[in-house]
């Protein structure tokens, strides 16, 4: 295996954002599903596993290969792979009419959503609608090996991107970004991929749970506990903690184990989206990663409040968030594939 340590430097500043969009997914498809594993197996699971380290490309590779177009759109959203929309495409693929949607969030409602400004705003069955008419070509941006390039064009140093091979230790990219997001030395060493992708996530709700007031907290512990049917106690006290120390204090009176876990954060963002007023172009969300699709562009990086480091000092050095994105989702999509599976309760 590769070692994971690298000399890196200045990143992205974005937000944790994306966390919201693959923990919605989760809760959504629960609610769709009843809860219940439904489904075979899916075929790229023999790749992956919860308890593997990932350090095989030829694995990494077959597993992108064995999924899904929706699948391998959603990867390719989580790292904003395509374009912006035009004018000319409002009111095709499944796109309102352009004066259909709102300028700014401030004007948005559940009537006039906020206009998506590229493909990756729109959501995998728009941008399936968009290769069918020919306005994309999937394989521009959806082949394992479009992904593959991507990921290690956001995980390298631009300057030497045209010296990588096409080839991914993803493991390693999962230790870095976890040694980045300050995950203690001797979790990253010895976790499984999946285990260590978990950690991550955590780090990213709590980074986002640490940009709310207490006031804003409070209001998300009120909708989570509406929504669930379980009592929070301390509400008032869980509000004032960061957000280490804030999942903890929840699973003593909410379920945080096993796919509970990622159905109660679900759970938690959606309600921290609804109290920032966010609002989304589709009404109704037929699958998990439409949502996850959606909340991944620029209506996630509102909700955060992120932002982008412009210049060539942006475009030069590698980005420790972007990657983390493609790491949480493929995480999600895993942790639905697991459960689907009954491998994960």
């Amino acid at each position: 295996m590769k070692c994971f340590l690298r000399n890196r430097g200045l990143t992205q500043l974005v937000s944790a954002a994306c966390i919201m969009s693959l923990l919605n997914a989760s809760y959504f498809s629960l609610r769709a599903s009843g809860g219940a594993p439904t489904r075979q197996p899916k075929p790229w699971l023999k790749f992956t596993g919860m308890t593997t380290v990932d350090d095989s490309n030829h694995n990494f590779t077959k597993m992108l290969e064995n999924m899904s177009v929706e699948e391998r759109i959603t990867l390719a959203i989580s790292l904003q792979m395509f374009p912006k929309l035009k004018k000319s495409d409002f009111g095709q693929f499944g796109l309102k009419e352009y004066d259909q949607y709102a300028d700014t969030s401030k004007d948005a409602s559940e009537k006039l959503p906020l206009r998506p400004q590229t493909f990756n705003d729109a959501g995998p069955k728009v941008i399936q609608a968009a290769f069918e008419a020919g306005r994309l070509n999937p394989d521009d941006y959806i082949t394992p090996l479009q992904i593959i390039k991507e990921i290690i064009w956001v995980s390298e140093h631009s300057l030497f991107y045209p010296f990588m091979r096409n080839t991914v230790d993803y493991h390693s990219l999962v230790q870095w970004v976890a040694q980045k997001k300050g995950i203690p030395a001797e979790e990253v060493q010895a976790l499984p991929t999946f285990e260590l992708e978990k950690k991550i996530v955590e780090k990213y709700f709590a980074e986002l749970w640490d940009k709310l007031s207490p006031e804003k907290r409070e209001q998300v512990l009120n909708r989570v506990e509406k929504e669930l049917g379980k009592p929070i106690p301390n509400k008032a006290a869980i509000a004032v903690m960061g957000g280490g120390a804030v999942l903890a204090a929840l699973g003593g009176t909410v379920a945080l184990t096993g796919f509970a876990f990622y159905t109660t954060m679900s759970v938690i963002i959606y309600s921290i989206g609804a109290i920032f007023g966010i609002t989304f172009p589709f009404a109704v969300y037929t699958t998990a990663s439409s949502l996850v699709a959606l909340l991944a562009g620029p209506i996630g990086w509102i909700l955060a409040g992120g932002l982008f480091l412009g210049g060539l000092i942006w475009a030069l050095w590698p980005s420790v968030d972007r990657t983390a994105s493609f790491i949480m989702a493929l995480h999600f999509l895993k942790s639905h594939a697991f459960h689907e599976a009954g491998q994960l309760k």
